[in-house]
């Protein structure tokens, strides 16, 4: 019979359990370590921006190859009205819900240059549901800024 487990059992696993919690409280004591200072879900969020400009870029694709230009808005990329038919008007490319502009919890706006168009998403609540801005265009490169400001293209491309 082993030392360690002379007497009772577990003994030494309870003691080590505790020892690793009380040393993991005190360096991030020591440390200073923000506890919870992200609310969880903002990477959700921001994982769902990402997935949703990436979407606009696809429709963007489909309605150029469609319509010989790109749409000026995300409206023209929403679903038509009253069960109508597809149309440059409403091309019916990306959900209603993002059409109007909101989705997941970030505000999104496109808009019409000479060569393409750029799109933007921006948190509804910055530091809250979101810590990131994101920015696209015709190149489909979707770039982000760390800040509670609109990216764009001098900022750096998600990895």
């Amino acid at each position: 019979m082993s030392v360690a487990g002379a007497g009772c059992p577990g003994v030494w696993t309870v003691k080590r359990l505790l020892w690793l919690l009380l040393s993991t409280a005190v360096l991030l004591a020591i440390l200073n370590l923000p506890i919870g200072k992200w609310p969880s879900g903002t990477r959700a969020y921001e994982m769902a921006a990402v997935r949703n400009l990436h979407r606009i870029n696809i429709a963007q694709i489909d309605y150029y190859l469609k319509y010989g230009r790109y749409a000026l808005s995300l409206s023209e990329l929403g679903p038509p009205a009253n069960d109508a038919v597809a149309s440059n008007t409403s091309a019916d490319l990306i959900p209603d819900e993002l059409s109007k502009g909101s989705r997941s919890g970030y505000l999104y706006n496109m808009s019409a240059t000479p060569d393409g168009y750029t799109a933007n998403a921006n948190p509804q609540d910055c530091e809250v549901t979101a810590t990131r801005a994101f920015y696209t265009d015709e190149t489909n490169v979707i770039r982000n800024r760390f800040r509670c400001e609109p990216a764009s293209v001098l900022d750096p491309e998600i990895n």
